[in-house]
């Protein structure tokens, strides 16, 4: 079998195991282990040290001025074994401006190559990168808008003539409205680009229609329960078109212990399976560490995923 061959067949198994059979949907993974715990409604909650993969508008109400965070993610262990890292922050330059950044790394286990005689030319890991720079800007004292700028790269195959790598650019528009202390409205589009283009066949990236919504009620003084709902329109790939979506809620106690759970929706041919998340963190002072497990029946790809964030606020 030629070289030329085997990378097309590579390609469109690591395309089908780790995109839904879409490229770059690792963009759509919760770059926040309280967010995947609450059934990945990261776009609903208020802001994280990850605005940059989330709703950057909801920076502009963030009562911290500087945040910084990063994730480990064993992603599909029982299928593909992809393990992602993500980083993240944001700073607040007045009242109504924020600037975030992010980092996205997605790693695949590593294959054997071959040349034409069926000589080893050792092993290569498929592996894909996105770069986020996000603003968010205060419009009035409850309502905020929020752009986000994203370069992706995707090398999941190897050959002579270059196939199987593919780069490309999206923005991210958002909006998020402050009900009052306690409740927050969002919505916005994600993931507005360009094709990837890996040299065999051209993929649209995995934009979606978001809207969402959280709230936070107070049982006493120490202790609240914060609720949230996302609902995902998957747009594009158009033969992918579909919805996702999820609820959760969080139990925290003196701000400092938390306990975590939900279910996300989907459609397991188009966006992915549905599965239940729980989760757990403790906050101490400026430092927060929060992980995330994912619970799913048989042999759904996403079953015994985990999160874990570490992250600091100021």
């Amino acid at each position: 079998m030629k070289t030329s061959t085997l990378i097309t067949t590579f390609i469109l198994s690591i395309l089908s195991l780790s995109a839904y059979s879409q490229s770059a949907a690792f963009l759509n993974i919760s770059s926040d282990a309280r967010a995947a715990a609450m059934g990945e409604t990261g776009y609903a909650l208020p802001v994280s040290a990850f605005a940059s993969s989330g709703n950057t508008a909801a920076l502009s109400f963030s009562e911290n001025k500087f945040a910084f965070g990063g994730t480990y993610i064993n992603w599909q262990p029982d299928a593909a074994a992809i393990t992602q890292m993500s980083f993240g922050g944001y700073v607040k330059l007045s009242k109504s401006v924020g600037i975030a950044l992010g980092y996205k790394n997605n790693s695949h286990d590593k294959y054997p190559v071959y040349d034409n005689d069926g000589n080893s030319l050792g092993d290569y890991t498929p592996k894909e990168n996105a770069f986020d720079l996000g603003a968010s800007f205060l419009v009035s004292k409850k309502f905020s808008l929020g752009l986000t700028a994203r370069y992706i790269s995707s090398d999941i195959a190897e050959d002579k003539d270059g196939n199987g790598s593919a780069d490309g650019f999206a923005v991210g528009i958002h909006a998020y409205y402050k009900l009052n202390d306690k409740a927050n409205l969002s919505l916005g589009i994600t993931n507005l680009g360009s094709k990837m283009d890996y040299g065999y066949n051209k993929t649209d990236l995995p934009s979606r229609l978001k809207l969402g919504g959280s709230y936070k009620y107070s049982l006493s003084d120490a202790h609240t329960l914060t609720c949230a709902a996302e609902f995902d329109y998957q747009l594009k790939p158009s033969d992918f078109s579909g919805v996702a979506g999820g609820a959760g809620v969080e139990y925290a106690g003196w701000n400092t212990l938390f306990l975590r759970a939900g279910y996300h929706l989907g459609q397991e041919e188009k966006t992915g399976p549905s599965y239940a998340t729980v989760g757990a963190g403790l906050k101490f002072n400026f430092i927060s560490c929060d992980f995330a497990y994912i619970l799913a029946s048989g042999d759904a790809v996403v079953k015994s995923s985990m999160f874990a964030t570490l992250s600091i606020l100021f």
